[in-house]
């Protein structure tokens, strides 16, 4: 069933061809006059219709006309000349439009070839055919897919019409399927766009760029394609289609279907072409709009750290069934030794209406175009004008580069920390706590995400994901160099280049992470807030620090040991036992109140280090997590060249069998006690040590070996006598004291002023041990 069109040669005049036709209106009856009436309009608009096909609006009245010609069927012939296009194109369009739907409307109220809306129809194209089957000139096929009274699913023909479209290739002239599916109530569920055509999809191709790829779809040209309701894809790139559909990429045809597939998508999704039209200009959107904000590559500004704007480009819409709308975003981060790609996934607020709008830049996170400046500049200009991300994100780089095992640092401000869980009414753990110190801090990632109570990389209250970033071109965007830029972000001074790109640093965090010495916890440190810290002032507060006059000297040596502890240049004293004996241990005893924690917290100001305290609740009393608590602990103090103060140290060092000590679990830390060397095992030790003693490292060798011999002889029939740890001390401190000399070598008032002070510290210990006896032997007789 069609329309069949004469040649114009075979026409007649323009006098004859209207009297005919009026002639044959006259003879027949009311339902056949307007079926005649509907065919000439039908003539005449098809004939003017260059005029009138303009636009998306001016497409739509054409496809009417022929769906009120669809519903007329007529047979026979007709012929028309130029008089007829004279009266169509002297029609205004209302006047077109008006006539054609009072036509349309009388036909389908009295016609009896009229059929209603829920009948079934075979007709699939305005010249197709009844069986279903597409013709040359068809570019479009419509499937129906429902559901029979059996229950089975099963497709039949659509209702709907194509446009025809004039030049068609060789071989499947179809451009692209719509399929509509429908339940069981018969209300249509979606519908799905399947695209046939090489040429169709080598048009779209160029429009989607690298958008294919980000989408993992590496066989579009050779395959057909899928494309389902809602459409976001297309929506996504609305703009580029239709520009795409008016250039001059890819073949004729495939421009031409790809403007065919448009239109009939703004037929399907008019609301959601509408709101991509107008995307640039929103500023309140709804949640059923917010997926139009959120096309992968975009660039979107968030704060998840104490309301710093930082940059982030969306990799993904996450879908959650217990949130509304989950964004999955990338953004910069430092591991300690390298930058890499972080995810993160923001949770947009809920609505608390289905139509309620909320204003764009008070999303948690938004696209960065929405970014508006109180002078009006809007994106990356007004964002850098307003927080100086740029500056920001260089102190940040500086502070990364300093050092790989950490770096010591004042700090005064604002802070969040990780507690340990604490589980609310609601159930849910309070992960991050605000608050403000003054203190001095270690940044330090690598241990951060190793010994922190919540590990990970954490922004703010985010955490990052375990899916890696994805690496297709279309994230990597955002400038020509930005791989570049990643490699070189740790290990050369960019400087002023062309590769120190400006927009990279907006991607960096406001963030550092890292341990506060002072409150003893890992917190994540404003980059902003971090100070140098000024040890100007160490000697004057060392002076302040007042030792017995008998032991004044001790203090300028303890400063030296510590300072310079592994400083050696001259070839060192080692323990005969590869890895041993390389720490330094000070022992500060005596009653409380004296000064001890004072002492060691100067030192270390004045050498420059950290000072990292830890008490019994830090280490524990159980064997199997004291054992595993000082291994971090030593590890920290390690990486950061801290001065390790063991406060309270007494709690661990109870001799086992002490009278009045039941405490099984105390007991089990202290070790087995071996014997007392015997003078020729003493002789033995100091010999291997004055062995490694040459030119290079001592001067005086013959003095230092007379001095052994001397001290040795004394301690024959002497019950003090030095273990073989205490001899290597003699030499390794001694060794360290002399750094602080011109020569840096070993002599001999090296080695007597350490010696000295282990005897006298022995001879204390022993004074101190039998007084507790006394005293022990008193209360429990």
């Amino acid at each position: 069933m069609g329309w069949c069109h004469a040649p114009k040669e075979q026409s007649g005049s323009s006098d004859q061809a209207v009297p005919d036709i009026c002639a044959i209106i006259r003879q027949k009856s009311r339902v056949f006059q307007l079926t005649i009436a509907a065919f000439v309009f039908e003539l005449l608009l098809l004939q003017a219709r260059p005029k009138y096909i303009i636009g998306n609006e001016e497409r739509s009245l054409a496809s009417h006309h022929e769906k009120v010609s669809m519903h007329t069927p007529v047979t026979g012939t007709c012929s028309t000349d130029t008089s007829s296009l004279i009266i169509s194109e002297a029609l205004s369009e209302d006047q077109i439009q008006s006539s054609v739907v009072t036509l349309d409307d009388q036909i389908g109220e009295k016609s009896p070839a009229a059929k209603p809306e829920d009948e079934e129809e075979a007709v699939l194209t305005d010249n197709g055919n009844n069986d279903g089957t597409p013709n040359q000139d068809s570019r479009v096929q419509y499937v129906k897919s429902e559901f029979k009274d059996n229950g089975d699913r099963h497709e039949v023909p659509g209702k709907r019409t194509s446009t025809t479209i004039s030049s068609t290739k060789e071989g499947s002239n179809i451009a692209f399927v719509i399929q509509e599916y429908w339940n069981e109530q018969k209300i249509k569920e979606r519908t799905e766009i399947l695209l046939k055509g090489r040429d169709l999809r080598g048009v779209m191709h160029k429009a989607y760029g690298k958008h294919l790829e980000h989408c993992q779809i590496k066989n579009w040209l050779e395959q057909e394609q899928t494309i389902c309701q809602p459409f976001f894809n297309e929506l996504w790139y609305w703009n580029e289609l239709c520009d795409a559909a008016k250039s001059d990429c890819g073949s004729k045809q495939g421009r031409e279907d790809l403007q065919l597939l448009l239109d009939h998508l703004l037929d399907i999704e008019p609301d959601g072409i509408k709101l991509a039209k107008s995307t640039i200009s929103l500023t309140r959107v709804s949640a059923k709009d917010l997926w139009i904000l959120f096309r992968p590559g975009t660039e979107v500004v968030s704060k998840p750290y104490l309301d710093e704007p930082q940059l982030f480009r969306v990799q993904s819409l996450v879908s959650r069934n217990d949130t509304p709308f989950v964004v999955g975003a990338w953004t910069l981060g430092w591991t300690g030794t390298e930058l890499i790609r972080e995810c993160y996934e923001f949770t947009v607020r809920r609505y608390e209406k289905d139509d309620e709008k909320l204003t764009i830049t008070e999303l948690d996170c938004y696209p960065v175009i929405y970014y508006t400046s109180g002078d009006g500049t809007r994106g990356r200009k007004a964002l850098e004008a307003e927080m100086g991300l740029t500056e920001r994100g260089r102190v940040f780089r500086n502070l990364c580069r300093e050092s790989k095992n950490g770096r010591y640092h004042a700090y005064v401000g604002e802070l969040l920390y990780d507690p340990q869980p604490v589980v609310t009414m609601d159930n849910f753990p309070e992960l991050f706590v605000r608050t403000v110190i003054e203190g001095n801090i270690m940044i330090d990632f690598a241990a951060y995400k190793q010994y922190s109570p919540g590990g990970g990389g954490a922004l703010g209250s985010l955490e990052p994901e375990e899916d890696a970033a994805c690496k297709c071109q279309l994230c990597l965007d955002s400038t020509s160099n930005f791989s570049q830029w990643m490699r070189r972000f740790a290990n050369e001074d960019m400087g002023n280049s062309s590769a120190d790109d400006d927009i990279n640093y907006f991607f960096l965090p406001a963030r550092l992470l890292g341990y506060c010495f002072n409150t003893k916890i890992w917190a994540q440190f404003h980059v902003n807030r971090v100070k140098a810290i000024n040890i100007s002032n160490a000697k004057k507060e060392m002076e302040k620090l007042k030792f017995p006059e008998e032991l004044d000297s001790v203090k300028e040596d303890l400063r030296i040991l510590i300072q310079l502890h592994g400083k050696t240049e001259l070839p060192m004293i080692v323990d005969p036992i590869e890895g041993k004996g390389a720490g330094l241990v000070v022992l500060l005893h005596g009653p409380p109140g004296v000064g001890k924690t004072l002492t060691a917290e100067t030192l270390a100001k004045c050498a420059g280090k950290p000072l990292y305290c830890v008490g019994a609740s830090d280490v524990g009393l159980v064997p199997k997590t004291a054992e595993e608590s000082l291994g971090r602990i030593f590890d920290l103090a390690e990486r950061w060249g801290a001065v390790l103060l063991i406060d309270e140290a007494d709690v661990f060092l109870d001799s086992r069998g002490s009278r009045g000590e039941g405490d099984l679990s105390k007991n089990a830390l202290v070790s087995v006690n071996f014997k007392p060397l015997t003078h020729e095992q003493e002789q033995d030790i100091w010999q291997g040590y004055i062995k490694q003693l040459t030119s290079e490292n001592s001067t005086g060798k013959g003095e230092i070996e007379a001095w052994v011999y001397e001290i040795t002889k004394k301690t024959k029939n002497s019950r003090t006598r030095l273990s073989g740890r205490e001899v290597r001390n003699v030499f390794t401190t001694a060794q360290t004291l002399a750094q602080a000399e011109p020569n840096k070598k070993i002599q001999k008032k090296h080695l007597e002023r350490v010696y000295d002070r282990i005897m006298d510290f022995a001879e204390e210990m022993k004074v101190n041990k039998t007084k507790q006896e006394v005293l022990l032997n008193a209360r429990y007789s």
